[in-house]
């Protein structure tokens, strides 16, 4: 227990987090500055507002900050869990053997308590809580810490509240351009749009991902929105749009995850529920991640999806308005017992499995157990105990008891705790919300027997045919009714399809399913040379495809990519996994000298997937090293740092030095990139050792050259010195100029850390003469920017506003927006401290806010040059002569380099 780390355990890293924060919060600045200084002050605050309202959002934003600290985000998902319950958590998040070995956790308050209290974490509650558990979470483990409680309704208890409510109409119309990537939207068409949806950020931010993924307007969003009743979620509107313009395969993907107990399983357990691979699964997802119908986040390295509550109801209510709920949960519960199963060993691997699903285990049986179906959690139980010491070993002890209550004639776990298991219940919807969607005109149609379906829907909006996707799922779902053939014979049927549009006959088999196809294609099922369909993609309309589109295929890949899928198909179909995996190679470097790298990743990932189990760690370290360089390319820097990691030991069992150096630098890389720097210069030093046995000078030169930025981020300039010395005599000896001017700028950021001025200003002298030489516009300006800090540190002022100046004149010349905006304030900063400056500091500023209209620090300098003016009245000062704009008066200190 004590060398595994559970997935609730505090989290230090923004990307960690459950919820996605979104890259601006608007319209929550008042409530988040306020929520924010209680949490400061070591107080529990209680954020409460109708589902979709926000209140994850302002929750993340603030977590972030927190994931900063020490003591991290403890952040914990929820609905109505015991006291009990909530004391396991923490127990496991902080391997508390002790607690989470108990079948009655409350006797270890104390203990959590002070554990809690040391190491200071933001504690996060977000669900459904009863004010009963909350306070006595709060007043009994939580004293003195900042705690984040997040629920629908308003509770009294010992914490501050504040209500969060729909946004302001400008708040909602921004949130949603900013969502959808219409910054150019005609105004009219956002509004009216952004008020029939009543100003709520989750049916905006679904509105808006549709839309995009789309290339439609909001007007055309607004136009299929169906009419709202009274006291209708606007949500619900907004997701029955979205959901109609998913393909039949991603329509169906959603509801199979609505299907679950809780809304959320990992993309394995997704897999074995709709009989599809687990690599169509996440490539799927992507797609609805990208929609903002589903969080990906990750449980043990693994993806892990999770359905908002508003959507979990919708997909449960399309589903029971079809009939198809109890058979697809029957399915689902069947899979969950096929998981379990599958990873009932006594292995760290398979515990982590099984971890990633205890929430998931607990919920299916506490569903069965309340439907009268008792056996089901005898069956999990009896499997889950072959696991060897899995619920000790992982501390699930507590919920082992929990089991055993879902089991027997008592569903509650702990009948003298009057507060609730934790266990999952299903999300209610509203009587008016039920009858909107059976109200919704949903994909109704009558179908004869010989319709052709392909007008329906497009070609490319459906899995591989091998995959049996639809077959399977539209299969278990359909009822088992011997006498459905006869009822086709007599009539049309008259049915809603389990994925949407289309609609089609109720059937009996999956041979009778129909599937895409062109008009000219033989359909004949017991064809088995018939692979053409594998060749289809995902979504016809979506940016982000792991695969092209038939209309885009012949533009952005030449038939080579078309004949390597093709040998794909064939060599699935022939199970000849050796030529699957080359082809798949084949076509991953293929679209990577394309530029394709999002495509290559998807190649190669199914490769990797293909190739683990050949024996053939030559091609495997090929594989890796590909994933690696574009996670890195792509800036997934997690997913960088695991195939590098991977890769590098594979390397070194080859003893293959080039390549285990190559793998080291690329591990270092993201590491440094994640902010990881202690891990980035141990990475670095590894292929330092490697480089240096194996003779090779100029990796061993690079190599000290990042390992100096690692040591200086992680607070070390003596040692970031000692390895740029070394580096900078390699860099001589094999005239790399360039470099031997980074190094040269580095060792001044080193010295200006050790607040050496006068050394510093020499050293980032030498790196801009460097610059200067080799034509490096970016080094120079760095270094000049390096200069004018320095400089205002030595207090040579007059020196500082030089150096600023020019490169703020290089920032102008590269239009670089983001330096145009720091250099500005930096110069602006020290102006403002004379009072003769103030009209060019405006100036300046003025400028400036042309480029970034939203700049704080350009507004604040702004307004305290105002009152600067107000305070000195009449006795202002003749100010300095300036003319023209900002990038002349730059361009003049500028030139004085050039004399």
């Amino acid at each position: 227990m004590a060398d595994v780390m559970a997935h609730e355990a505090p989290i230090y890293q923004a990307a960690a987090l459950p919820v996605d924060a979104p890259p601006k919060l608007i319209g929550r600045d008042t409530t988040l500055a306020r929520v924010y200084t209680h949490l400061k002050d070591n107080k529990a605050v209680l954020i409460y507002g109708a589902s979709g309202v926000g209140k994850s959002a302002v929750a993340v934003t603030l977590a972030s900050a927190y994931t900063e600290l020490p003591g991290g985000s403890l952040w914990l998902n929820i609905d109505q869990p015991s006291f009990a319950e909530l004391i396991i958590r923490v127990g496991r998040a902080y391997n508390l053997t002790t607690v989470t070995r108990s079948d009655n956790p409350v006797a270890f308050v104390g203990a959590v308590a002070s554990t809690l209290t040391r190491e200071k974490p933001l504690i996060v509650l977000d669900g459904k809580i009863s004010a009963e558990t909350a306070e006595e979470f709060v007043t009994r483990c939580a004293v003195g810490l900042p705690v984040l409680i997040l629920n629908e309704d308003d509770i009294d208890g010992s914490w501050l509240k504040f209500p969060l409510n729909a946004l302001e109409p400008s708040q909602a119309g921004a949130l949603f351009r900013a969502t959808a990537d219409l910054a150019s939207a005609p105004p009219e068409e956002v509004n009216e749009l952004v008020a029939a949806l009543n100003y709520t950020p989750y049916a905006l931010v679904v509105a808006a991902g549709h839309i995009r993924a789309n290339k439609q307007t909001a007007a055309d969003f607004r136009n299929a929105l169906p009419p709202a009743g009274a006291n209708v979620n606007p949500s619900l509107l907004a997701l029955t749009v979205a959901f109609r313009g998913l393909n039949n395969a991603l329509q169906g993907l959603l509801l199979v995850l609505g299907a679950t107990q809780r809304g959320a399983a990992s993309a394995e357990l997704i897999s074995l529920i709709g009989s599809a691979p687990t690599e169509t699964i996440n490539q799927a997802m992507s797609l609805l991640v990208a929609r903002h119908l589903v969080v990906k986040t990750e449980r043990y390295a693994m993806p892990y999806y999770q359905l908002h509550p508003i959507t979990h109801a919708f997909a449960n209510s399309w589903l029971r308005g079809s009939g198809r709920l109890d058979g697809l949960q029957t399915k689902a519960r069947e899979a969950t017992l096929a998981y379990a199963r599958k990873y009932s060993a006594a292995t760290p691997e398979a515990h982590d499995h099984l971890s990633a699903e205890m929430d998931t285990f607990l919920a299916a049986a506490k569903a069965a157990g309340d439907a009268g179906d008792r056996d089901f959690g005898r069956q999990l139980i009896a499997i889950l105990l072959g696991a060897g010491d899995f619920f000790n070993a992982r501390g699930y002890v507590y919920e082992l008891v929990t089991l055993q209550k879902s089991s027997s004639a008592s569903s509650v776990a702990f009948p003298h705790d009057t507060t609730s298991t934790g266990a999952y219940t299903p999300v209610v919807i509203d009587e008016d919300d039920e009858e909107l969607i059976d109200d919704l005109p949903v994909p109704i149609r009558v179908i004869e027997d010989d319709e052709d379906l392909d007008d329906d829907f497009d070609e490319d909006d459906d899995f591989d045919e091998d995959d049996d996707f639809d077959d399977d799922l539209l299969d278990d779902a359909e009822t088992d009714d011997d006498d459905s053939d006869d009822d086709i014979d007599e009539e049309p049927v008259l049915q809603r399809s389990l994925f949407g549009a289309p609609a089609a006959p109720l059937v009996t088999s999956a041979a009778a399913l129909p599937l895409p196809f062109d008009d000219d294609e033989d359909l004949d099922d017991d064809d088995d040379e018939d692979f053409d369909d594998e060749l289809e993609d995902l979504d016809d309309d979506e940016d982000d495809d792991l695969l092209l589109t038939d209309d885009d295929e012949e533009d952005a890949i030449p038939d080579e990519a078309v004949q390597i899928r093709a040998q794909i198909v064939q060599a699935r179909h022939d199970n000849d996994r050796k030529k699957q995996a080359g082809s798949l190679i084949a076509l991953g470097n293929l679209q990577r000298t394309r530029g394709l790298e999002n495509e290559a990743m998807a190649a190669f990932s199914e490769a990797l997937a293909v190739q683990e189990n050949l024996n053939d760690d030559a091609t495997l370290i090929g594989v890796l090293t590909n994933l690696a360089e574009l996670a890195q390319k792509t800036e997934n820097y997690q997913a960088a740092a695991l195939y590098s990691a991977r890769g590098a030991n594979l390397a070194d069992k080859l003893e293959d030095d080039a390549l285990h150096t190559r793998l080291l630098i690329l591990l270092g890389d993201a590491r440094q990139q994640l902010g990881e720097s202690k891990d980035a210069a141990r990475a670095y030093q590894r292929a330092l050792d490697v480089a240096r046995t194996a003779d090779d000078a100029r990796s061993e030169a690079m190599l000290l050259f990042k390992l100096g930025y690692a040591y200086l981020d992680d607070s070390d300039p003596n040692q970031a010195i000692q390895s740029w010395e070394e580096a900078l005599s390699l860099f001589r000896k094999q005239e790399r100029r360039d470099y031997e001017g980074r190094v040269l700028g580095g060792l001044g950021a080193a010295y200006s850390e050790l607040e050496r001025w006068s050394e510093a200003i020499n050293f980032h002298t030498s790196a801009l003469h460097i610059a200067r030489e080799v034509k490096d516009k970016e080094e120079e300006l760095l270094q000049l920017s390096n200069l004018g800090y320095a400089a205002v540190q030595a207090r040579q002022l007059g020196q500082a506003v030089l150096r600023y100046r020019q490169a703020l004149y290089l920032a102008y010349a590269n239009d670089d927006k983001q330096n145009i905006v720091g250099t500005t304030v930096d110069l602006a900063r020290l102006l403002v401290e004379s009072a003769r400056h103030l009209a060019i500091a405006e100036l300046l500023i003025d400028d400036a806010l042309e480029v970034e209209p939203t700049s704080r620090d350009l507004k604040r300098l702004k307004e305290r040059i105002e009152d600067e003016r107000e305070a000195m009245g009449d006795d202002i000062p003749e100010q300095a002569a300036v003319a023209g704009s900002a990038k002349l008066y730059a361009e003049n200190a500028y030139a004085m380099l050039e004399q």
